[in-house]
């Protein structure tokens, strides 16, 4: 079971970590803002778009979701999941942090208020998308 939390590894880590480059919260702030409420479904709008890197952890997370659901008993399905959303957890911040101290990386932890608010509801997006798949 622990393949499958290597696989979202190597996808966040290989495969999507360059779309961190060029992402300024501050200027997607000007984005239209949704708050995602108690984490119901009905409260996240479907057009809010999160970052490039945020929309393929979710997209890639919810695609091992969708297959697996059909291979795994759902004990074994909520094990993996609880790995891999773990992992990410953990990752995720790391990530960011290492991006933004990487001289090499265009990426920078938001400064205005409203670009911080940004970074929060992204990440409450994904964690309220990934928090309710069924």
């Amino acid at each position: 079971l622990s393949k499958f939390v290597s696989i979202i590894g190597g996808i966040v880590e290989h495969g999507l970590i360059s779309r961190i480059a060029k992402t300024d919260f501050d200027e997607r702030s000007i984005l239209p803002y949704v708050n995602v409420g108690d984490g119901s479904v009905g409260d996240i709008d479907a057009s809010t778009s999160c970052c490039r890197f945020i929309d393929g952890v979710i997209t890639n997370t919810r695609k091992m979701h969708q297959v697996l659901v059909a291979l795994l008993p759902s004990e074994d399905l909520m094990d993996v999941f609880s790995r891999i959303f773990s992992y990410l957890d953990s990752k995720i911040p790391k990530i960011l942090i290492e991006a933004d101290a990487d001289e090499k990386v265009q990426f920078q932890f938001p400064v205005s208020i409203e670009g911080k608010r940004r970074v929060v509801m992204e990440v409450n997006i994904m964690t309220v998308t990934m928090n309710n798949l069924s």
